[in-house]
This record gives C-alpha cells, structure tokens and sequence, in this order.
C-alpha cells in the first residue's frame, strides 16, 4: 500500500511527486499516457507570470505570486532552461489605459516590479511593438521556461528518491476500504500496445490518500469514488472541468528573434489574449486563441482558430515574419466552475483531495501548489497512527544533462573523445548528437517514444520537424529499446509509425488497382 496516489503527471503532478518524495513515506505517481508531461503541460505558452493579474484573495493570485518567485533556484537545481525575459502589457487607447493602471497598482500591492511606458519609449525596446500602441505595463521578472522539461526532471527526481512511476496505466475504478477512514483500493487498465489493439492487462494498487491532478479529467477521477462530485463550502457547486482549446503558431529559431520579451494584449474576459512569446529554446510563439470544448480529447488544429491567432497578433505585433513560421500546435486547459483553483480534501471522501481547475496562471503557480498541497492540505492524520512529517537525510540529485550545442570547443573534442556518439550529429537543425538521443532513452524516466526523444532533447523540433532526423531516432531507439523498428511508436502505445504508413501505402495500391 503507498501511503499517496498521485494520478497525472503533468507539471502539478509532478512537483507532487517531486515535493512528497523528500520526505519519509512511499509514493506512486500513475499516468494514462507512456509519458509525463503529455497534456496542458505539453501544449501552453510556457510563462511564469509575475502575478499581477489573477483577482485579490483567490488561490491563483496567492499561489501565482509564490510559485512564480521559487522558479529560478528550482530551474537551476534541476539543470532545465530559465529566462527571465520580462514582459509588456500593450494598451490601445484610453479605454485599455484605464485596465492598464488597474495592473499597475495590484502589481505595486502585492510587490511586484513594475513601470508604465508610453508606446514610442516601448517601441525602442521591441521595434516590432505594434504602432497602435499607447502604453504598456513593464514587468521585468516575466519569465520562461520548458514546461515538459521541468516536469521531466521533477519526475526524474521523484523517481530516484522513490517515488513509482506507473505509465500506461488508466483508472478505471476508486474504492473505498474504509467507510470512515483515508483508504483506497484504485483499479487501473495497462495498455500495451494500445487500447484499440485489445492488448490490455488490469492492475489494482491501495494508497492511503489519493492526490487527483488529471488535469481535464479531473471531474472524471473524482466522478469514480464521489458520484456528486461534491465541493466544499456550497452543496449546489459540483466539480465540473470544461476543457478550453488554444491554438499556436512557432516561429523557428532566427539570429535575431521578432520579439525579446513576452507581449500580452491588455486581458479579456476569457483569459490574457493572443500573446507572442519567446522561448528558452529561441522560438517564438504566437497565440492562443480562447474557445470552449467539449471534447477532452481535442487537440486538432481548426483553420478558424489559426485564423483568430492571425487576426488578433496586430494588437500587439506591426509585423509577423510569417514565412518563418514551422508548425502549429493546440492543447486544453482545464478550466473549473468555480473561478479558481479547486485544490482540497473532498467533503464526502476522507482522504481523496482534488487539485483540480488548474488553468492559467496554473504553470506559474505549481511549485507552490505542491508546498501547499503538503503543508495545508494533507494532514498527519490521513496517514495513520504514528505517522510524521520526517524529511529524507539524504536526497539524491540529478545530473546535469550534456548539451552539445552549450560546450565550448575544448569541451565538445574531450566528449567526443570519451564517447564518439557525441561527434555524431542527428538532428542537423538543432545540432543534437547521437549521444545525447541515447542518454534521452537511458536516464531514469527515459523516452519510450519518438515524441519523449523530442520532448527530452529537441530533435525534430526544428525547420525540417524531424523530415531529416527522424527515421533515425527509430532506429536510436529501436536498438536501445531492444525492439523491432516496427514497434517503435510516436506517442501513445499502438501509435506505430510504420503500421500508419503500411496502412495508407495498401490503400493507395487498393486505389490503383481499382482505377
């Protein structure tokens, strides 16, 4: 029996396990996907907002500002990317001033830094600012970072220090052991292979508390042991998650990106607008757009949405090198039916505590969702007689990742020297060795996919999106795996690459024949 269950592992999930694992109990941390990091975490504008924005007295404004000012020393003790680019809230117009000044002073109360220039001053320090522009809002500890490969390396962590990591295991059912008591027998699905292949195994764990972090699915996990769905504080308020879609562009990566420092558009209604952003990794990303699903699974590109993200840039963009654009993406957030986060003990069920409705600012906030989650929401008591709060003696860290593209050329020749897969370059586009494909493979929570290569060391997210690189990391992990190449999926189990492409090759010869 673990003494927590956490079910998801995207970026909140993951701090969990990465907060728990610090301390004298056993943990588990499951995952439908064979992955971490694969749903909002996956797919967001990968920003640690200051905190100036979320409404006084709500968890968001409280977790925002504590969780955004714990990034830097967490992304440094992790070895993963930080900037602290800062950022300018753009303002057309006297209408958008007055929301303009409304920013500025929650930033001033809650010690934020921050200053209002006028557009021409703004201008000078990003050329492409749109011209309509007035006056922004100037804050300087906006930040980036990767998203997936922070949680990756909180897992990674995690798992080191004893945490479980069980991928490719789906909840399909929560019992109760005690009806008084924090005790929980949780039935779960493994998929090898793929569901729809049939190649399905059941598995059955017992934790004393379970921690649900299943992002848009959270109403789903809670629905298996609380059919009401029950919220504290009002018996008519269920838990409900509305998955809400947005869309990006990629600019690739330029000697000089368009943009130096995130721009926002002053806030609407239903979140901070289209945004351009630079990433840790030198792209830019343009978007998102807003809209309300319900469709959980809908991650699909929309040419309306697309289109909204071209319309709305101008607010904050003279210019857009749209020629520079590689790819598009979508992802959902996991908006909750009560304007905050939803992160507490069930009223009806002892034990099963929800962290849930973790939309934006919910990157932001995560490290200090764990620290709260620890310290505020999960009591002594849930563990049984005896138990106390004992952290570990000892604490083992990862180890800083090579990167060859950062050495210097002294340091690249004695790598290469040591392991001559370092000198062999995969990916052309962002210069990625052989040699750091396969360490990607090998560390703790290692790839298992095409998509974990390219998530963990970017082979495939440059120009080419993996036309050159590609049918070599098949066979990269073919061999490191101890698979055919056949097997080697994209992302999910039972998505084959080559079982798609044998698929649409016999019906294009079905086509032929016919004709």
């Amino acid at each position: 029996m673990y003494d927590v269950l956490i079910i998801g592992t995207g970026i909140v999930g993951c701090f969990l396990a990465h907060e728990l694992s610090h301390y004298e109990l056993s943990s588990a941390a499951v995952d439908r996907e064979n992955d971490v990091a694969c749903g909002a975490t996956m797919a967001n504008s990968a920003i640690i907002h200051a905190g100036n924005d979320p409404e006084d007295g709500t968890l968001k404004a409280r977790l925002n500002l504590e969780g955004a000012r714990q990034y830097e020393d967490i992304c440094n003790n992790l070895h993963v990317p930080y900037e602290k680019v800062g950022s300018f809230t753009a303002a057309a117009g006297e209408e958008e001033e007055k929301t303009l000044f409304e920013l500025y002073r929650k930033a001033k109360e809650r010690g934020i830094s921050a200053s209002i220039l006028d557009g021409a001053e703004a201008r000078k320090m990003e050329p492409l600012l749109s011209s309509h522009v007035t006056k922004v809002l100037a804050l300087p500890d906006t930040a980036v970072v990767c998203p997936w490969e922070t949680a990756e390396a909180l897992m990674e962590e995690a798992v080191l220090n004893g945490t479980e990591l069980l991928l490719n295991h789906q909840v399909t059912g929560i019992e109760r052991m005690e009806e008084n008591g924090s005790r929980f027998r949780v039935h779960m699905e493994i998929h090898r292979g793929g569901k729809e292949n049939g190649n399905i195994e059941k598995a059955v764990v017992e934790a004393k508390v379970i921690l649900n972090a299943a992002g848009v699915f959270c109403d789903d996990i809670y629905g298996l042991v609380c059919p009401e769905r029950t919220l504290k504080g009002d018996s008519e308020i269920r838990m409900k998650i509305g998955p809400r879609r947005g869309e990006y562009f990629v600019l690739d990566r330029q000697e000089k990106p368009a943009v130096s420092r995130v721009l926002y558009p002053v806030p609407g209604k239903t979140g901070k607008g289209v945004l351009a952003v630079p990433t840790v990794h030198g792209n830019v990303l343009l978007g998102p757009d807003s809209r309300d699903t319900s469709d959980k699974e809908g991650i699909d590109n929309t040419a309306e949405g697309l289109e909204y993200v071209k319309e709305q840039i101008g607010k904050v963009l003279e210019t857009v090198p749209w020629l520079k654009i590689i790819r598009s993406f979508a992802g959902l957030r996991a908006k909750g039916n009560t304007g905050d986060f939803i992160i507490e003990e069930s009223p009806e069920v002892p034990g099963f505590i929800n962290v849930a409705g973790i939309e934006s600012p919910g990157l932001s906030s995560a490290p200090a969702i764990a620290s709260y989650v620890r310290k505020d929401i999960l009591k002594e008591r849930m563990f049984g007689e005896g138990f106390t709060w004992r952290k570990k003696v000892e604490y083992q860290r990862r180890k800083p990742p090579v990167i060859m593209e950062r050495l210097s050329r002294e340091e690249k020749n004695r790598m290469i020297a040591a392991n001559p897969t370092y000198g062999k370059i995969v990916c052309r586009c962002e210069r990625i060795s052989e040699g750091e494909i396969i360490d990607s493979i090998r560390k703790p929570v290692g790839a298992r996919s095409i998509k974990g290569v390219k998530k963990r060391v970017r082979p495939g997210m440059g120009r080419c999106q993996g036309g050159f690189c590609e049918p070599e990391i098949v066979r990269i992990l073919a061999r490191e795996l101890g698979i055919r190449e056949e097997e080697v999926v994209y992302d999910r189990e039972g998505v084959r690459l080559f079982e798609a492409m044998e698929k649409s090759l016999t019906e294009g010869r079905r086509t032929d024949e016919a004709l």
